[in-house]
């Protein structure tokens, strides 16, 4: 619409993962590496300032508390702006997540907003915060090929919400050796498709 843009990349995992690898991290510090350059790419395509780090909320999987069922966490990664090597990037992050992500899961999940009062608090604090820009996000789908009545599951990408004041949200999701990510963004502020454009460069470089 005039006021969201959507776009899709999709590319082999394998070389993904074996680039993250050699750079000494995952496919999804792979991912948040290549997703640091995006957003910079498609900041100055827009003309607006870069900062030296992006503040990026990214969902961690919890061990099962009580009675949160599927219990997620949230860890915040300061992705870095202004590094041009691909490797030395993952590098970078993947120093930042090996921390974030053991704090966010003996933090545990925010239980206040499984309420009704605490849901309404934080989307109040939502539209005024100014803790992350961006939302990643990176699970973990079948290798088998799945089939929905008789036909074929050929690809999946999952869409991010954008809530609050966050105009940009990243996806991805591993189906059947393919790693299908979506960009959700705030149309007025951000162009999906540079996004996507430097978003599947960068992951190639990865890759390669």
């Amino acid at each position: 619409s005039a006021h969201r843009g959507v776009a899709f990349v999709d590319v082999e995992l394998d070389p993904i993962s074996r680039g993250a690898r050699a750079a000494g991290g995952t496919v999804n510090d792979a991912l948040l590496a290549a997703v640091a350059m995006a957003v910079e790419k498609s900041l100055l395509a827009d003309g607006h300032p870069v900062p030296a780090a992006i503040p990026a909320s990214v969902p961690v999987a919890l061990p099962g508390r009580d009675r949160s069922g599927n219990a997620v966490g949230v860890m915040r990664v300061e992705l870095p702006s202004g590094e041009r090597d691909p490797a030395v990037r993952v590098a970078r992050i993947a120093a930042v997540t090996r921390t974030a992500k053991s704090e966010a899961r003996t933090q545990g999940t925010f239980e206040l907003t499984r309420t009704r009062w605490g849901s309404r608090l934080f989307a109040w604090l939502a539209r005024r915060q100014h803790f992350i820009a961006l939302f990643v996000t990176n699970v973990r789908g079948p290798e088998e090929p799945m089939v929905f009545g008789g036909a074929p599951l050929e690809r999946a990408w999952p869409l991010t919400p954008i809530q609050g004041n966050v105009r940009l949200g990243v996806s991805a999701l591993s189906y059947r050796g393919r790693l299908g990510c979506a960009i959700h963004v705030d149309a007025d502020a951000l162009s999906a498709d540079v996004l996507a454009a430097t978003l599947r460069d960068q992951l190639g470089r990865i890759a390669s």
